[in-house]
């Protein structure tokens, strides 16, 4: 007699690629005619935009560019100025098993940035640019198991397996336009020195066939007062949005990244002015995982009679925790500092490694401030440090961790330099791949009660044994045993059993 198994399909996206490419790009910034000849550089900064992403026959090719200022000291001790450049780049990353229909999901970061003077009309603007690309190609996980009802000599052992799949990516542009306008406390700007834009997500959830998202976009600027004094302001402007499924998901939180296309701002055209034109086209990348359990029977006997199965190998991961983290990280950038006028940082992606069941999770950082020295001249000051936290895993666990900057980065004042300080979120989340046999048929043959076969076994239970195990070379039903000896499956060695026939 022939088993009856039912077949189960669960339709996912397989990671192809998960790599981060960093590169190096320069780029020559050309002081104007208006402005006069340069001494020397006083800091770099800048924001990176993504132009393109195309997906190709085991490759990603991927486009786009730095929005990069250099602050300048002219030689006759004027205002400082600055200088812009655009630098391209272009990334290509190899991605065996990737097809021109496959989905990327790409999170480009500035890691480090500055500038130093070729001569007195030239700047060199250096940029280091990481970017993480990951890679989906459309395949299903299959599971089998037993219809029921199952034949009563047949025994099952039966597993739940704990999978977590990527279900879907989707994506969505969308375009921030405002008018900006600084309030009254703070002075006009007579000169823009530099600005940029921080992305924060502040939720996102599933609902039915889309990922809903809110967030802010936090621009930064410094500005030149009339008076020639540096100032530093923020705006936030927040965003509610919403991406398309192509069906409708799981109740787990998506993963949203979002990165700029396209970034503007301009002054009203007044002189000082006190507004200011934003124009940003962002990109939100969303992702949707769900975690379940698919049970399978990874083993089989018959109390009567013998049993043939057919068995093909079951492997999956699944999610088994996720740890939100914040660590606070300090530095001292050497130099001279009578006063802090911005603050800025970089991070760079987790480096993860394991130490048997402990997990260290480091997240580089470039920080960089602008000051004003003992002589009240501008000076840029910079550091490497980085942000650190561990954790302890459960055994044969793997771990991957995302990290973002939380809050402002402030600086003070010290001894040495300027004492700086910022908090990092860090998620942390740990998972196992597991494989087991997984039973996809089966065959019962010869049902004839076997006459030499005792009514009652008597036997001790050896270490390393099982309940099932034991069950199984005396042909008797899991369940009678199991009751006529009122024990669990976690058996002690020696422990005296009593087996019925089957």
């Amino acid at each position: 007699m022939e088993l009856e198994f039912e077949r189960t399909e669960v339709s996912c996206l397989r990671a192809v690629c998960d790599r981060v490419i960093s590169q190096e790009e320069t780029g020559e910034a050309i002081v104007p005619d208006s402005c006069p000849d340069v001494a020397r550089t006083a800091g770099c900064y800048g924001t990176v935009v993504l132009r393109s992403k195309e997906c190709r026959d085991g490759s990603v090719l991927l486009s786009g560019g730095v929005h990069a200022y250099a602050l300048v000291v002219p030689e006759d001790g004027s205002e400082m100025r600055a200088v812009s450049a655009y630098l391209p780049f272009t990334q290509r990353v190899d991605a065996p098993g990737a097809t021109s229909g496959s989905r990327v999901v790409y999170t480009p970061r500035l890691r480090a940035l500055d500038a130093r003077l070729l001569n007195s009309r030239k700047v060199l603007i250096r940029a280091d640019i990481s970017g993480r690309a990951e890679v989906y190609e459309a395949d299903s996980l299959t599971a089998f198991a037993p219809a029921e009802p199952v034949p009563d000599c047949v025994q099952l052992h039966r597993v739940a397996m704990p999978v977590t799949l990527t279900e879907q990516v989707a994506e969505k542009p969308f375009e921030l336009s405002e008018e900006l306008e600084l309030p009254g406390g703070v002075p006009a700007c007579a000169a823009l020195l530099k600005w940029d834009c921080g992305l924060t997500l502040t939720e996102s959830r599933t609902i039915g066939a889309r990922v809903a998202f809110k967030g802010a976009a936090n621009v930064r600027l410094l500005g030149c007062a009339p008076d020639g004094t540096v100032f530093r302001y923020e705006f936030s402007i927040p965003f509610s949005q919403y991406a398309e499924l192509d069906r409708e998901s799981g109740e787990e939180p998506p993963r949203v990244e979002l990165l700029l296309t396209g970034a503007e701002l301009a002054p009203d055209g007044q002189e000082p002015a006190r507004r200011f034109l934003l124009t940003l086209n962002l990109l939100a990348q969303c992702v949707t995982q769900t975690r379940q359990e698919l049970t399978i029977a990874d083993d089989a006997y018959a109390t009567r009679g013998a049993l043939t199965v057919k068995t093909a190998e079951f492997s999956a991961a699944g999610q088994l925790d996720c740890e939100h983290l914040h660590e606070t990280a300090r530095v001292t950038l050497p130099g001279a500092c009578r006063e802090v006028l911005d603050v800025s940082v970089l991070l760079g992606w987790p480096d993860v490694t394991h130490e048997g069941e402990t997990v260290r999770v480091s997240v580089p950082a470039t920080v960089t401030a602008l000051c004003l020295d003992e002589a009240g001249a501008c000076v840029c000051l910079t550091a490497q440090t980085a942000a650190e936290c561990s954790s302890v895993l459960a055994p044969g666990c793997e771990a991957s961790a995302e990290a973002a900057l939380s809050g402002d980065a402030f600086a003070i004042p010290g001894g040495e330099g300027a004492e700086a300080r910022f908090g990092v979120d860090i998620t942390l989340t740990s998972r196992a791949a597991s494989a087991c046999p997984m039973l996809t048929g089966a065959e019962q043959e010869g049902e004839t009660e076997e006459d030499d076969r005792p009514s009652v076994i008597l036997r001790h239970a050896a270490g390393g044994e099982t309940l099932w195990s034991i069950a199984k070379a005396c042909r008797a039903k899991l369940d009678a045993v199991r009751a006529a000896n009122d024990v669990t499956d976690d058996l002690v060695p020696g422990t005296l059993l009593l087996i019925p026939r089957a």
